[in-house]
């Protein structure tokens, strides 16, 4: 009775957290996406899958970082300050 599907977060929202839509049986829904969710993590939408005898199922998100195909050279240079960040903390 569950029902399984996969969603494409943007990278910010992955390390900061915030709001994904999500395709549901009967809508869209606003899942809560916690702060530093890895690709892969699989977040469960209670009475959100098929109608059974014993109620519905659920609905299982998986989580799929999307990584931009292109930078626009604003994002490339923020994206390179935050990783000089990061070598520094290492």
């Amino acid at each position: 009775d569950d029902v399984r599907v996969s969603v494409e977060l943007p990278i910010p929202v992955a390390v900061l957290g915030g709001k994904q839509r999500v395709p549901t049986l009967t809508g869209n829904v606003d899942l809560t996406i916690p702060p530093g969710s890895s690709s892969g993590r699989t977040m469960r939408l209670k009475g959100q899958g098929w109608p059974g005898k014993s109620g519905r199922g659920d609905q299982l998100v998986r989580l799929e970082i999307g990584i931009p195909k292109s930078l626009s050279p604003e994002e490339l240079e923020l994206y390179q300050k935050l990783e000089a960040l990061r070598a520094v903390k290492v």
